[in-house]
């Protein structure tokens, strides 16, 4: 009986680390193409630019989009996240994915553009 306890034990083990791993690989290639998408989005020059710097494809996208594709703003986000660059990135990249998949709402519904009259003309 003992050994039958141990050997559900282990099969229950074993199906419970199949979901865990399947899962984690599911959310690994969420990152990646969350990753590969904001590399996309972002200019290649200055991709290029922050790589040269020494950050890699991805550190320097997600920097890119958390500062809006502003080229110093990222070199200054990467260089304030130095000590914690792999967590910033990460949840950049989700912040990025997570915009890139809410639906667009369309603009605010407001007065009608001005638009300007020809002048009177004078008699």
């Amino acid at each position: 009986a003992a050994a039958a306890a141990a050997a559900a034990q282990s099969a229950g083990s074993a199906e419970l680390t199949a979901r865990v791993v399947a899962a984690a690989e599911g959310e690994a290639k969420k990152a990646v193409a969350a990753a590969a998408a904001a590399v996309a989005a972002c200019d290649a020059r200055d991709v290029a630019m922050l790589v040269s710097m020494g950050f890699d494809e991805t550190q320097a996208a997600a920097a890119l989009t958390a500062t809006r594709g502003s080229l110093e703003g990222a070199a200054d986000w990467l260089m304030s996240h130095a000590e914690t660059l792999n967590v910033a990135v990460a949840s950049a990249l989700l912040d990025f994915a997570s915009s890139q998949s809410e639906p667009k709402s369309p603009p605010p519904a407001g007065p009608a553009p001005h638009t300007a009259s020809p002048p009177a003309p004078t008699f």
